[in-house]
């Protein structure tokens, strides 16, 4: 099958094909690319915190992470090695973000809010040598590798008693080793970069990056938004978040002022969006949602926001076409994209008019659909599993070589696990996880659909379909609803609002109310949780 004339993909076979970019350069490495933007710009503010006002130019943050790098390898800490960042967002993560990309290290971001039962199986998972914490995570992971026997060493953003103080030990090196310092030479197979996979379906494994992957990935990310001379940028992910390591990748890469902000209110969002004159955002859609909902967009001037950018969950139809109605020059871009690939697989076009879609592909990816049952590729309007594949993926699943042999196959291709599919026009689609699926009498039963419904009712915030196991159906789907401001909903409305869908698709399992619905580390809500949650209701 032949595509439609589009410059930025073609359809082979049933295969879509995104257009192809020039190559990077061989012997470019991405560490020394970093340190050079920031010691070529010294008086440039590439970081403003918005919450406390706090700026540094990049001669502050060349300066700080180079003594961060200096200080990592007087510990013996080599090129591989491990080290992790758990901490919120703030100014100073940034200078071990570089620092350990600089020496040639294995960076690995944790989330700064886990339970001590959680870190634990990071902590035995990856072992890293080193930690930078914030005050918080540092006082339990103490603890924690202590109890595990790990033997770490923990740098905290603060104090902690005896523990080493991150403002301490960047004034450890020398004027003249600050000022002789060189990159370590990466090789493009190096490890560079371990993320974790969303666990939303259970345990995030860990996703190994390599030096060249993620340079790839940040110039694919790049070259996916209109090129500029400058813009001011502003997310709200963690480190933690794929798309908070490669928002400050992008932002030091193409040396773009950054607006740093830890776990806003979408009212502080507004603020500082209108205060620092921001042209480009990455939002989760949590917090779309909930500016759409409480009428924020026009309280504040936001004229200046050319693109936002957003992905993990989708945005509602309904909710896009009236934020892109109120952003005067602006527009919500939807995209779609894993862990495991290294950036985005597809996002839509600024302009674009199908608010149901995920976008198109993505330079240098291709993507096909395959059935499940017979693996046969599937064309046009069929839905199937998602397959992506190209030159830079992941190296593998940390220590974990079953599921890395389940995830891509002998041909190269990630099986994402998603049902989607594609129109004629190359839109993509995505429909629901295939882990996902209810089962009832024989008949499949697509949670998205059904909250798709739900989430139309105006004092609806979220909306999660899981199944509960039943004694003869097999499973019921049953719904949790969190409510705006707490609403109270009665769940007859709520019924009354899915009954379209018909009797296979009834809410057999109930409606459940609760304050806020769990959420992973990533934002994404924790579908897990609620199946664990769901089967006090089974019969």
């Amino acid at each position: 099958m032949a595509s439609k004339e589009n410059s930025l993909f073609v359809i082979e076979n049933n295969v879509i094909k995104g257009q192809k970019l020039p190559p990077l350069a061989p012997d470019v490495r991405l560490n020394e690319v970093l340190l050079e933007n920031l010691k070529n710009n010294p008086d440039f503010i590439g970081q403003i915190d918005a919450q406390t006002g706090e700026m540094w130019t990049y001669e502050k943050l060349t300066d700080a992470s180079i003594r961060c790098a200096l200080w990592l390898k007087k510990q013996g800490i080599k090129p591989g090695d491990i080290v992790t960042i758990c901490s919120h967002n703030h100014i100073r993560t940034w200078a071990p973000f570089c620092g350990i990309f600089f020496i040639g290290a294995n960076l690995n971001p944790w989330f700064h809010d886990w339970s001590a039962e959680t870190a634990k199986y990071f902590l035995n998972l990856t072992k890293p040598k080193v930690i930078f914490a914030n005050e918080k995570s540092a006082k339990m992971l103490k603890e924690v590798a202590k109890q595990e026997n790990v033997n770490t060493k923990i740098v905290v953003f603060g104090k902690v008693p005896g523990l080493n103080s991150f403002n301490d030990i960047i004034k450890e090196g020398s004027a003249k080793e600050v000022e002789n310092f060189q990159c370590y030479p990466v090789k493009h197979d190096d490890n560079a970069l371990i993320l974790f996979s969303s666990g939303s379906t259970g345990l995030p494994k860990g996703v190994q990056h390599t030096y060249r992957a993620i340079h790839y990935n940040m110039y694919r990310f790049n070259c996916r938004f209109e090129k500029r001379k400058t813009c001011i940028m502003m997310h709200t992910s963690s480190l933690y978040w794929i798309s908070g390591t490669f928002c400050t990748l992008r932002s030091l890469s193409n040396i773009f002022p950054a607006v740093i902000m830890n776990n806003p209110t979408p009212e502080e969002v507004c603020q500082a969006t209108q205060k620092y004159k921001i042209q480009w955002l990455f939002l989760g859609t949590g917090i779309i949602n909930d500016m759409y909902k409480s009428g924020l967009l026009e309280k504040y001037d936001l004229s200046t926001v050319e693109e936002i950018a957003t992905g993990g969950a989708k945005v509602q139809p309904q909710i896009t076409k009236k934020v892109n109605s109120l952003l005067k020059n602006g527009e919500v871009l939807q995209g779609y994209g894993m862990t495991e690939l290294g950036t985005i697989a597809t996002i839509q076009n600024k302009g674009h008019n199908n608010h149901d879609s995920c976008g198109i592909v993505c330079f240098d990816l291709e993507l096909k659909i395959i059935d499940v049952n017979t693996n046969r590729i599937l064309g046009p309007n069929e839905k199937g599993e998602i397959y992506l594949k190209q030159e830079h993926m992941m190296k593998h699943y940390f220590n974990n070589p079953k599921a890395t042999e389940e995830a891509i196959d002998k041909d190269g291709w990630l099986h994402t696990g998603d049902m989607g599919f594609y129109d004629e026009e190359g839109n993509i689609f995505i429909v629901e996880r295939l882990k996902e699926v209810i089962k009832y009498r024989g008949h499949h039963i697509s949670p998205i659909e059904i909250e798709s419904i739900l989430i139309k009712h105006p004092k609806v915030l979220e909306a999660a379909v899981v199944p509960v196991p039943h004694s003869t159906d097999d499973e019921h789907p049953l719904a949790f609803i969190s409510t705006l401001n707490n609403f109270k909903i009665s769940e007859e409305e709520l019924l009354k609002m899915t009954s379209i869908l018909g009797d296979t698709k009834r809410l057999r399992g109930g409606i459940k109310f609760l304050d806020i619905l769990p959420k992973t580390p990533s934002g994404k809500i924790n579908k897990s949780k609620l199946k664990e949650m769901a089967k006090v209701y089974a019969l």
